[in-house]
C-alpha cells in the first residue's frame, strides 16, 4: 500500500529488535517479530508525577526533576504540572534567578530548549542513559568542563591551580584532559603573599542559580 510505503520511508532503526515510525502526536514502535505498538510521546516519565519537584539549594545548585512542557498537561492532573515557565516563576518567587539549566536526561522530548533560552537562561545537555546506568566518562568530563567554565565566568580567571583541577578529576576516577589548561596565576596573586586576605565586593552581587 502507498501509505505503508510512506511509513517505511520514515522509519528509523533504534535497536536490533525495534523499528521506530515517527507520528504525531505519538510514536509507533514495532517489534521486528511482533505487532506495531503505539507510544505516546507525551507520556510521563516513570515515577515523575509523585516525585517532589525540587529540593533545597546546595550553594547555587537547585536539584530538580525534569520539567515537562505544556504539551504533557493532558496526562497530568490539575495542579500537578511542572513546566519550565512554572519553574522560572516559582524560583523567582523564592528570590532565585536561574542562570543555567543542566539537563541530564537522555531524550529531547520533554521540552524545547527555547523554553529556557527565550528567558535568557543558558541550557546545557549532558545525556545520561539512566535506568541503573552511571554517566559515561565523556558526560562526566563535559560536566566538569562546564562547571569550571561557569566558575571562571563568575569569578575570573577561574581555578588557576593545576593541582586542584587534577584532584577534581581524580575524585571521579578520570585523568584531566590534556587540552584543558588552567589559566595563569593572576597578577594580584603573584604580587601578594597575603593568601588569606578577604576583600569585600564594592558592588552588590546578583546570584545566578544552576538548576
Amino acid at each position: 500500500m502507498e501509505v505503508e510505503g510512506e511509513e517505511l520511508k520514515k522509519r528509523k532503526q533504534v535497536g536490533e529488535d525495534t523499528v521506530h515510525v515517527s507520528s504525531s502526536p505519538g510514536d509507533f514502535w514495532r517489534s521486528r517479530n511482533g505487532p506495531r505498538k503505539f507510544f505516546d510521546r507525551y507520556s510521563l516519565p516513570k515515577g515523575w508525577l509523585y516525585c517532589p519537584p525540587y529540593g533545597d539549594n546546595i550553594g547555587l545548585i537547585i536539584p530538580s526533576k525534569v520539567p515537562l512542557s505544556e504539551s504533557f498537561n493532558k496526562n497530568i492532573p490539575p495542579g500537578e504540572s511542572y513546566t519550565p515557565k512554572e519553574v522560572i516563576d516559582q524560583q523567582r518567587s523564592l528570590g532565585r534567578e536561574i542562570g543555567l539549566v543542566v539537563d541530564l536526561t537522555n531524550t529531547d522530548r520533554y521540552y524545547p530548549e527555547s523554553d529556557w533560552t527565550s528567558h535568557g537562561i543558558r541550557h546545557v545537555k549532558i545525556r545520561c542513559p539512566g535506568q541503573d546506568s552511571v554517566p559515561d566518562a565523556e558526560s562526566v568530563d563535559r560536566f566538569i568542563s562546564e562547571a569550571l567554565a561557569t566558575f571562571a565566568q563568575a569569578r575570573p580567571p577561574g581555578i588557576y591551580r593545576q593541582m586542584y583541577v587534577e584532584a577534581l578529576y581524580d575524585f571521579y576516577f578520570q585523568s584531566k584532559p590534556e587540552l584543558l589548561v588552567c589559566p595563569e596565576t593572576p597578577e594580584w596573586k603573584r604580587d601578594s603573599d597575603q593568601d588569606n586576605e578577604v576583600v569585600a565586593p564594592s558592588v552588590p552581587v546578583i546570584k545566578k542559580f544552576i538548576f
